[in-house]
């Protein structure tokens, strides 16, 4: 049981990592929009994608409470805010 905690954590940086870069990617489409409908509707899908995989992955894995969508502190926290319990 204590290995599949620890993938969920593994998965849970991983994932978020991945939904922030498709969310700064995302910005670079979207001002590119101008240019061609494909930028546009390539720009709308990662942001799709980010909310998708934030709101699958980023929740900590011991209490399930969602932590806030916006890149903030807790992005290099150790600590989940709700419970208390390691992360990292």
């Amino acid at each position: 049981m204590n290995d599949n905690k620890d993938r969920e954590l593994i998965n849970m940086f991983k994932f978020r990592k991945i939904a922030l870069i498709c969310l700064y990617t995302s910005l670079l489409f979207l001002a590119l929009s101008n240019f061609s409908l494909v930028f546009t509707v390539v720009g709308i899908g990662l942001i799709i994608s980010f909310f998708i995989l934030s709101s699958r992955y980023w929740k900590c894995p011991y209490c399930g409470k969602a932590f806030e969508l916006r890149h903030s502190t807790m992005d290099g926290s150790d600590y989940c805010p709700s419970c208390g319990k390691k992360l990292k």
